[in-house]
């Protein structure tokens, strides 16, 4: 939270990497319902934050896989789903 809110005072727009989407579907074995309400509630958690901090004169900052702000990947594999 603490750098997330810097970056808005510093007037940077957000985005979001959901990493290790590799272990929730390899170890964890999540349906796929609950994989994307897993990943809805992590787009959400930082959604309320950046609504917390947000300022007029920057514009949306929301984060939205559908705008290009969310990414989904896995470090140890190595990909990336995103824009």
């Amino acid at each position: 939270e603490t750098v997330l809110r810097q970056a808005i005072g510093e007037r940077v727009k957000p985005v979001l990497m959901v990493n290790k989407v590799d272990r929730a579907l390899l170890e964890l074995q999540l349906p796929g319902e609950e994989l994307y309400q897993c990943f809805c509630r992590s787009i959400e958690s930082v959604n309320v934050i950046v609504a917390m901090y947000e300022e007029e004169a920057i514009g949306d900052l929301m984060v939205d896989p559908c705008k290009g702000t969310v990414a989904f990947g896995s470090g140890l594999h190595q990909f990336q789903i995103g824009r």
